[in-house]
């Protein structure tokens, strides 16, 4: 696919009657009527039961809503308290929620940098010092909390001596968020082998691809939109694609419109990323 072809799939993107089981997004995807995706908040594998699983509990239903509540609404420190109720649980896969809500707020802090201060910039110091007396949500601090989640969902999923694909994907997954790369090729090569796992085996695959290739000529293009049941996150790595080809500019748009219409905190963190960098050399981040 050309990048104009993915700018007019973008126009297909919308709300679907998913909802995740790890963190209670709604999925956004490009398929009509679809009964499975992956979410854009966490990357969880989200089916049609998954709806079921969450408002079969309402109190992990109200937990989800006020964690999902205060992302949308940037109120991070107001999420806190609602996604360690969910890790207290103590089920992996809400686990693996309240640490991509970690990671998300711990990159919102770590973003929010003025550069056009003189001198030291304190404030940014602040902002990123794991000194807990000069702030107490500051990155540092929150990313710890992040991986915590995650290798607490690690610790719990290896006492299932004969874990599903979910399971399987779900440990891939968490593995690559703490890039733990070497790990994570050794739970793909069960998931791949595993029953009924191959839609999950495809798009971890593309996740782990385009996560440990660094340089543009071996760089990874993103699967067809049927190999990532039309999940919005396509895009996501379609902009990372760009990038490592080094046309900033076309990965910035990509991901401008992207956020407009979808909460993706990976994506928004990205795009600021690209800008640094862009400004940074000198580039130009115009769309193309």
């Amino acid at each position: 696919m050309r990048i104009v072809d993915y700018l007019r799939l973008m126009d297909e993107i919308h709300a679907s009657n998913l909802v995740c089981a790890s963190c209670g997004a709604v999925v956004y995807t490009t398929l009509i009527n679809a009964n499975e995706s992956f979410c854009n908040f966490c990357e969880s594998y989200v089916t049609k039961e998954s709806l079921n699983s969450v408002n079969a509990n309402s109190d992990i239903e109200r937990t989800m809503q006020g964690m999902q509540n205060a992302a949308k609404d940037y109120k991070w420190e107001k999420g806190v308290p609602f996604a360690d109720a969910l890790a207290a649980t103590k089920n992996p896969m809400l686990l693996y929620g309240a640490s991509t809500y970690y990671k998300a707020f711990s990159d919102f802090v770590y973003s929010d940098v003025d550069y056009t201060q003189g001198g030291f910039m304190y404030s940014n110091a602040d902002n990123r010092s794991d000194e807990q007396l000069k702030n107490k949500y500051n990155a540092m601090a929150l990313i710890s909390k992040s991986k915590e989640y995650l290798f607490k969902t690690l610790k719990i999923t290896s006492a299932n001596a004969s874990p599903g694909p979910q399971t399987l994907y779900l440990r891939v997954m968490s593995n690559i968020k703490l890039k733990r790369y070497r790990n994570a090729a050794t739970e793909m090569i069960e998931l791949n082998s595993a029953k009924e796992g191959a839609t999950l085996s495809k798009y971890a695959r593309m996740v782990f691809d385009m996560e440990t290739t660094d340089h543009a000529k071996n760089a990874i293009k993103p699967p067809d939109v049927d190999d990532a049941l039309g999940s919005a996150n396509l895009f996501y790595y379609y902009a990372k694609y760009l990038a490592k080809k080094k046309d900033f500019g076309s990965a910035i748009y990509v991901l401008s419109n992207l956020t407009e219409k979808v909460l993706m905190p990976m994506a928004s963190y990205y795009t600021d990323y690209l800008r640094n960098i862009s400004a940074a050399s000198g580039l130009s981040h115009a769309a193309r």
